[in-house]
């Protein structure tokens, strides 16, 4: 599921997919591993926005309807993913 995002397609076309892939691990019972993938995308993005984990925390809880631990567990595994450099431009780009 991460790899989805490389693939050049329309998002459109990614997010059926990713649907469906859902679908399919819901029926076959191995729907929660890509639900903690979920739940650590988001905290990952959360944390570059820079909230507060403590936020994050209560967002995870209340979207998934986990634990306090496991939302620090997901925030702990989401804190060890490289962010992606942001771009930076020259001044003279800049002007």
């Amino acid at each position: 599921m991460e790899d989805l995002e490389t693939i050049d397609a329309p998002s459109t076309s990614k997010d059926l997919f990713a649907a469906l892939i859902r679908c399919h691990a819901e029926q076959n019972g191995s729907a929660a591993a890509f639900e903690r993938q979920e739940r650590i995308k988001l905290a990952r993005k959360l944390l570059d926005l820079r909230e507060a984990r403590s936020i994050i925390s209560a967002r995870l809880q209340l979207t998934y309807g986990i634990g306090r631990s496991q939302a620090y567990e997901d925030i702990s595994k989401a804190l060890q993913i490289v962010r992606e450099p942001y771009l930076k431009l020259d001044e003279q780009e800049v002007k």
